[in-house]
């Protein structure tokens, strides 16, 4: 079964958002702590779940990020 694009996107971030915080060596409930969002929240995120735009926002605005998305070729 394949996944949808929005499932590509939201992996996609999952991966590099859980980069973040490993190399920050801070576990899920210091994120949540910090940024005032549920440790549930944070974990989804983490795990490619969908939540609202505002907490995916919230989290990247507290590791400093932004989002790009750009077209590169195939190879």
């Amino acid at each position: 079964m394949s996944r949808t694009f929005r499932e590509y996107l939201l992996k996609a971030m999952a991966d590099d958002i859980r980069k973040l915080r490993i190399e920050r060596c801070m576990s899920l409930a210091d994120i949540a702590l910090m940024t005032d969002l549920p440790i549930e929240a944070v974990n989804k995120i983490e795990n490619g779940g969908f939540v609202s735009y505002k907490s995916y926002r919230k989290l990247l605005t507290f590791y400093g990020k932004r989002i790009r998305i750009s077209i590169v070729n195939l190879s």
